[in-house]
């Protein structure tokens, strides 16, 4: 009988050494678990947040090739109003040129018309 006891207390034992081991392998498993949802919502956070990173990305290059084209626009306009700028001595040259002929044309035609006016007087008026 003593026999018994002992092989039953000794199973008694291991049984509760098992049931030891077993409730730390639950606690353990538990806490993995608890830690693996913690990384999840770790990671769907993350990914809400590469997510948003992405649409701003997606804003800032857009933003990127607008303002490219208008950067583009800009020095198109530039170069227009650099050769506007080369060009105005030519054309004010070109201009006085234009306009300095014309006075003298009409200097000329005034002189003549004067010079007309005055033959025509001293023929109709004899100066005492």
């Amino acid at each position: 009988m003593k026999e018994l006891e002992d092989k039953l207390s000794n199973r008694a034992r291991q049984l509760r050494t098992y049931v030891n081991e077993c409730e730390k392998l639950k606690d353990a498993f538990v806490k993995t678990k608890e830690k693996e949802n913690v990384v999840e919502e770790e990671l769907d956070r993350e990914k809400g947040r590469l997510k948003n990173s992405d649409s701003k990305v997606e804003f800032l290059l857009k933003d990127i090739d607008d303002l490219s084209v208008k950067k583009i626009s800009l020095l198109q306009e530039i170069a227009n109003l650099n050769t506007s700028t080369l060009a105005i001595p030519a054309n004010h040259e070109k201009d006085m040129a234009k306009m300095i002929q014309n006075h003298f044309v009409t200097i000329t035609k005034l002189k003549e018309e004067n010079s007309t006016l005055k033959d025509k007087l001293s023929d109709e008026f004899v100066f005492v």
